[in-house]
C-alpha cells in the first residue's frame, strides 16, 4: 500500500487546528465513542461549540486483511480536513528521561513542536519518557503501562489522557497510579501505547531499557 494519503478532503480552517487521530482496520474505528467524546468536550473547552460532531457518518475507505489505517481529523469549531493515511509503527526499545516541566498539551493539537523538542533529547534512545514534577506522564506520542508483576498501571498525571488509555481504565485493565521517577525501578516492564497501537499488541520493554540522564 503506498505511504502517500488515500484519500483527503480538505474545508474550512481556524487558527487552533486540534487533531484526532484514530485505528481504522477490517474491524472497524477503534474506541470511536472516546474519540468522538474527546473531540466534542475540546471544541467545548476551546470554542464553546454546544453542538456534536458527527463522525459516524463520514464516508471511510474499505479496508482489507491485516491493513491498518491513520484515519486523521483537523479540526476546530468545525472538521477542517480528513485524511486516511497508511500506518507504520515505530521501532521502539529504549526510552530517555527528559524533563517536561514547561510542556502543556492538555488539548491534542496539531502543532506538536514542543514535543519534538523533548524527543530531540533521547540522546541514543529511540525515544523519550516524559517527566513533569517529579512525575512520569507519557512518551512524544503514547501513553505508558508499568507492569509489577502482577498488575498494570498507568500514570494519573500523563500529558495528554489518550481515548485508549481511558477505554482500559474504564474496563479495569489498567489501574491509574501517581508514578514517581523513584518509583519506575520498582516495576518490571512498560508498555507503549495509543489510539493505533491496541495494548495486546503494543511495544514491551525491560525496566532496565529506561535510562536517565546523557
Amino acid at each position: 500500500m503506498s505511504t502517500r494519503s488515500l484519500w483527503t478532503r480538505s474545508m474550512c480552517r481556524f487558527e487552533k487546528t486540534l487533531i484526532e487521530t484514530m485505528r481504522l482496520s477490517a474491524e472497524g474505528i477503534d474506541n470511536i465513542i472516546y474519540h468522538v467524546r474527546r473531540m466534542n468536550n475540546s471544541r467545548r473547552e476551546l470554542f464553546n461549540s454546544a453542538d456534536s460532531l458527527d463522525i459516524a457518518s463520514i464516508q471511510v475507505p474499505d479496508v482489507s486483511g491485516t491493513d491498518i489505517l491513520k484515519f486523521r481529523i483537523l479540526y476546530g469549531e468545525k472538521i477542517e480536513s480528513i485524511e486516511f493515511i497508511p500506518y507504520i509503527p515505530r521501532k521502539i526499545k529504549s526510552l530517555r528521561l527528559v524533563n517536561g516541566d514547561s510542556v502543556e498539551y492538555c488539548f491534542k493539537y496539531e502543532d506538536r513542536k514542543h514535543l519534538e523538542s523533548l524527543r530531540e533529547k533521547r540522546h541514543g534512545c529511540d525515544e523519550v519518557l516524559i517527566v513533569r514534577d517529579g512525575r512520569v506522564t507519557d512518551t512524544t506520542f503514547t501513553n505508558v503501562a508499568f507492569h509489577d508483576g502482577g498488575k498494570w498501571f498507568t500514570p494519573a498525571f500523563p500529558l495528554l489522557a489518550g481515548t485508549r488509555r481511558a477505554s482500559l481504565v474504564d474496563k479495569g485493565v489498567l489501574r491509574v497510579a501517581d508514578i514517581m521517577v523513584k518509583d519506575i525501578w520498582h516495576f518490571r516492564t512498560v508498555r507503549l501505547f495509543n489510539s493505533m497501537i491496541r495494548f495486546d499488541k503494543a511495544p514491551l520493554l525491560p525496566i532496565s531499557a529506561i535510562y536517565s540522564g546523557r
